[in-house]
């Protein structure tokens, strides 16, 4: 059910520690499924607010394993999904640093993919059969692949804008010790999923992940 809460963030954690095993392989056939957010997190917005940082997590885990496997519809939903959360505020920075991590592998999906499509051409033209229909569907997959690279390229530049201000408002708020009065945080940091105490956030530490997920993007 989509508002067992409880039992769907067990059942994260329990999906979690299958993937250190040889197990995962089990799960790489559903990777679809984990790709449908509804089915992952559920519609329940308390589901939503306390499930997506670990669901995420765990869907970057699933990605990265069969990131050579995957179809272009796949990666790109991938793309999609991933790129969207690089620029969400209210997923934890950590979230944000292994999204990014997680497009950056994703790279080598989309070359690989576009790698085996021209050899389908070339087999395709050696046997001299259905080389038009060959060439124009590797054609395709090859824009397609192109587009999800500039994605993801301009996922990073903008997030770097976004960091640009708000690194500087932390900045600021350390230096006139803005973070004793819990209500002025509020003035500029973002929900973060979870209980409402994380509203208030350590500034240090957010500072600290900020350094990680600059360091990452470049």
């Amino acid at each position: 059910p989509h508002d067992s809460i409880a039992v769907r963030k067990e059942l994260l954690v329990a999906t979690r520690h299958i993937l250190a095993t040889d197990f995962r392989e089990g799960f790489f056939k559903h990777v679809d499924i984990f790709l449908d957010e509804k089915q992952l997190v559920g519609t329940s917005r308390g589901a939503g607010d306390s499930l997506r940082p670990l669901a995420y997590s765990l869907l970057a885990e699933v990605v990265h394993h069969v990131r050579l496997m995957l179809t272009m519809a796949q990666l790109s939903k991938a793309v999609h999904l991933f790129s969207r959360n690089v620029h969400d505020a209210s997923l934890p920075l950590t979230v944000q640093t292994t999204s990014i991590r997680l497009l950056m592998n994703l790279v080598e999906g989309i070359y690989h993919k576009h790698n085996q499509d021209q050899d389908k051409v070339g087999a395709a033209q050696v046997i001299n059969q259905q080389a038009g229909s060959a060439a124009a569907a590797a054609a395709e997959a090859s824009e397609k692949g192109r587009k999800l690279l500039v994605r993801i390229l301009d996922t990073f530049v903008r997030k770097f804008g976004t960091l640009k201000e708000y690194t500087k408002k932390l900045c600021e708020a350390r230096k006139q010790d803005k973070h004793d009065d819990p209500s002025l945080l509020l003035e500029f940091m973002p929900f973060r999923s979870g209980s409402l105490s994380d509203i208030v956030i350590d500034i240090t530490k957010e500072i600290n992940d900020c350094k990680q997920l600059i360091k990452t993007l470049i």
